[in-house]
């Protein structure tokens, strides 16, 4: 909870009290003396203008004036309307105060697949701005077509068993207090594709390579870009 003031004359005090969701709008005369007559105030909050009359039966005390929901970032407006310079309260007075409230995180960067398997891939991304709350985790989604399976995850991670000579799709989100950011990607990768060999009494993968230019490379993974596949060992 944060309160903010500001003063009206030689002894009013006008206070928006933001107790996280909700603001308040306070008022204090700040003297001994009743005052009978109506104060009139307004307040303008997520554009709209909210206008109240209070009778204010004890000046030396705070009355609350009204309160509102502030669900998103921006200036709100606390008014008090009377001149009452009489009783040293003043007026009119506004008070204009900038209240903050945390959004969804931005979305990482897209996923980078790297360390490609016949049934694993390692998985990285780059964090964009948190929307003012720290990021707890991140999701990463996976699969054949589209966010079939989702792991959470702290960070970069190892996904693995994955089916070999496969194409891939993956997305990434990060998450804070408020929610879920929207998913980055997809990013598309192709698992090595590969056999097994027995040698021996134990079955081994068999991994097949290409010749090119004279030299021995594997022959996947493979990586799509503007839908033209590619080689990228």
């Amino acid at each position: 909870m944060v309160d903010y003031s500001k003063t009206t004359g030689t002894t009013g005090t006008m206070m928006i009290r933001d107790t996280g969701s909700v603001v308040e709008f306070w008022f204090k005369a700040g003297y001994a003396n009743d005052w009978a007559n109506d104060l009139d105030f307004n307040w303008t909050v997520n554009g709209v203008t909210t206008a109240v009359g209070i009778v204010y039966p004890t000046g030396a005390q705070w009355k609350k004036v009204g309160s509102a929901t502030v669900s998103y970032s921006q200036t709100i407006t606390f008014r008090l309307l009377d001149a009452t310079g009489t009783k040293g309260m003043g007026g009119p007075t506004t008070f204009n105060q900038y209240i903050f409230r945390a959004t969804v995180p931005e979305a990482p960067s897209k996923p980078v697949l790297t360390n490609v398997k016949t049934t694993s891939v390692d998985v990285s991304f780059t964090p964009n701005g948190n929307g003012g709350a720290t990021i707890l985790g991140y999701e990463i989604g996976y699969g054949l077509s589209g966010g079939e399976i989702f792991v959470n995850t702290s960070g970069p991670m190892t996904i693995t068993g994955l089916t070999p000579g496969t194409v891939y799709l993956f997305w990434v989100r990060a998450r804070n207090s408020v929610g879920w950011s929207p998913f980055a990607g997809p990013t598309s990768v192709r698992t090595i594709a590969g056999g097994y060999i027995k040698v021996g009494d134990a079955w081994k993968l068999a991994v097949p390579y290409v010749k090119v230019s004279g030299e021995w490379k594997l022959a996947e993974p493979w990586t799509r870009s503007v839908g033209v596949w590619k080689r990228t060992t």
